[in-house]
């Protein structure tokens, strides 16, 4: 798995370096633009998982459809909205229709988050 964040790099070619075929799957969490990246990094038959968002003309890309098919890639697109049922889920809890302490295993203080991720990344 890679992270990229490849200011002034070139992001084919650094994924090209390590995979000269491609990789199998490629989530593009950037502008559209960011998709023609993925297009060229993805291998036969990749799957390109698409959750980036831009508004005015950034929101248009072309792309060469051909390349696209001959490859047999996949694109997937998501939308999601986390947080669209949290007050439905905050009342549950409140009103006990769902019992917390199914699933709450610890509590802590904001301040100790750092400690206890450190040592739950232990198990």
């Amino acid at each position: 798995m890679y992270l990229l964040r490849p200011i002034g790099k070139n992001v084919v070619a650094c994924i090209r370096e390590e995979h000269p075929r491609g990789v199998d799957r490629v989530l593009v969490t950037a502008p559209p633009r960011a998709l023609l990246d993925g297009i060229q990094i993805a291998k036969y038959g990749g799957i390109i998982a698409f959750i980036g968002i831009e508004y005015g003309e950034g929101a248009q890309i072309t792309f060469d459809v051909n390349r696209f098919h001959f490859k047999k890639l996949q694109l997937r697109a998501s939308f999601a909205v986390p947080n669209m049922m949290f007050p439905t889920a905050l009342d549950l809890l409140k009103r006990r229709v769902i019992d917390p302490e199914l699933f709450i295993t610890h509590t802590i203080k904001l301040v100790d988050v750092p400690t206890f991720m450190r040592e739950a990344a232990k198990f």
